[in-house]
């Protein structure tokens, strides 16, 4: 009986180290494999935040980017329309001369009355900020046309009075540099 009993032992015994070995190994590979599964879905968390940022960044730099276009554009259109601005200034400058020469010595320049009402809508449209440059240019057209009226009554006067080609006076004439010079200013 006791040899039995001792081998019956000895089989407790070796299945208590199997059973604790074999629990040892569960308990390791369970706790490796959890370890393994938290890792996995940290990865996954990370893959996930940095897929998140990386189109969040897109976006942002897709939006700086069309931000950085239309300013481009903005400006671009914005030097254009000041050039066309400064060229129909000079178109009236030029066609106020002109006008000056066609009333006053018959001749047949080219004039475009519109110059100054084209320039004037390119600077309400455009350049608030010239409002005050652009109206004092408005007021030297304003003078010049104002001159140039007083020039026609006087030689509708001396036509009145019995010449038969009356020419504008020295006096009348010398005022035209000095609206010139105003008309330059105001641009």
């Amino acid at each position: 009986d006791i040899i039995i009993n001792w081998q019956f032992y000895v089989l407790i015994i070796l299945l208590s180290f199997i059973g604790s070995y074999a629990g040892n190994f569960i308990n390791s590979y369970a706790k490796k494999r959890g370890e393994n599964l938290a890792t996995k879905a940290d990865i996954d968390e990370i893959k996930s935040q940095l897929a998140s940022t990386t189109k969040i960044t897109e976006k942002i730099k897709n939006d700086i980017e069309h931000q950085v276009w239309r300013k481009q554009q903005i400006e671009t259109i914005k030097r254009n329309k000041l050039e066309e601005y400064l060229q129909y200034i000079y178109i009236a400058q030029e066609s106020l001369s002109n006008d000056m020469n066609n009333q006053y010595f018959n001749t047949t320049k080219s004039v475009d009355s519109h110059a100054i009402s084209k320039a004037t809508m390119l600077q309400k449209l455009y350049f608030s900020e010239l409002k005050e440059t652009h109206s004092k240019c408005l007021k030297a057209h304003a003078s010049f046309h104002t001159w140039l009226a007083e020039g026609l009554m006087e030689l509708t006067q001396r036509q009145r009075d019995g010449e038969k080609t009356p020419i504008i006076s020295d006096q009348h004439m010398e005022k035209y540099s000095d609206l010139l010079d105003e008309l330059n200013k105001g641009t």
